[in-house]
């Protein structure tokens, strides 16, 4: 998958679920990824201010925000 699609693909499902997605969820948005492109993929967006980590809503649960 390319960087290009996978933003888009993210980018879809934060829009279908606005209060954000949990790791779990955003996972199974990439079933054909590893745990560990995942993450790179999440801290590549994070980094670039893309997406961002709501951990205050939900102390429980950080949620990937856009």
């Amino acid at each position: 998958m390319k960087l290009g699609e996978a933003r888009e693909t993210l980018v879809s499902a934060l829009r279908e679920k606005p209060e954000g997605l949990t790791r779990a969820e955003v996972q199974e948005r990439f079933p054909g990824l590893s745990y560990e492109k995942v993450d790179a993929l999440l801290r590549h967006f994070y980094h670039r201010y893309l997406v961002g980590l709501d951990c205050v809503t939900d102390s429980r649960q950080s949620r990937w925000i856009a």
